[in-house]
């Protein structure tokens, strides 16, 4: 088992790490440890929110641990003909640091028709910052809400995501589980690519 301490900052004026965070730093800490191979299928959930650092322990069996106390998110990856599993862990040491997110800067290139978001332009953000962006957009117009506000809490994909995916994504809304949690299917150039859940949590 390998343990490694991660350093998160707040996006914007959240107070919690958000999703594409810990997707984007999992994925750094992959490239690090396993440098040369190749990215597979991904699977994240995010079971509750984090509000102080965390820890990232992983095994490379391919098979996920039992959940350890403060557990906020799980995640299982391909590399090569490997399967990497493992689990992010809140710890008691604070976060002090903030950095600047204009998410207009994505919604400004984004256009919603019947259920589905897609996006012409570049944002000068992350694939995954703008998969998730465009999501909770779309959760906004199909199923807005006042007393409560719409998390990305899970993602499957066929593959990583790609810089170049940024300017050209699709976000179809599939399915709406009770209003409680809902699947959108991801498309790149026009292409499937995996699937965005999405929860609600009140306020």
């Amino acid at each position: 088992m390998e343990r490694i301490p991660l350093n998160f900052s707040f996006k914007g004026n959240r107070n919690y790490v958000h999703g594409s965070d810990i997707y984007s730093s999992i994925l750094k800490q992959m490239n690090i440890q396993y440098y040369g191979k190749t990215l597979g299928s991904i699977r994240l959930s995010i079971h509750t929110l984090a509000f102080k650092d965390c820890d990232l322990i992983w095994i490379g069996s391919g098979k996920l641990m039992d959940k350890p106390d403060r557990a906020v998110a799980d995640f299982m990856i391909g590399l090569d003909k490997v399967k990497v599993a493992g689990w992010l862990i809140e710890i008691d040491r604070p976060i002090t640091s903030r950095y600047d997110y204009n998410e207009t800067r994505i919604e400004a290139l984004c256009k919603v028709r019947d259920q589905t978001i897609t996006i012409a332009g570049k944002t000068g953000y992350s694939p995954i910052e703008v998969a998730v962006s465009m999501t909770k957009q779309l959760h906004n117009a199909l199923f807005p809400t006042k007393d409560a506000m719409w998390i990305f809490t899970r993602l499957e994909l066929v593959r990583a995501l790609q810089n170049s995916d940024s300017s050209d994504l699709a976000i179809k809304h599939k399915h709406n589980f009770n209003n409680r949690l809902t699947k959108s299917e991801i498309f790149s150039h026009e292409s499937p690519i995996g699937h965005i859940y999405f929860s609600l949590v009140k306020l």
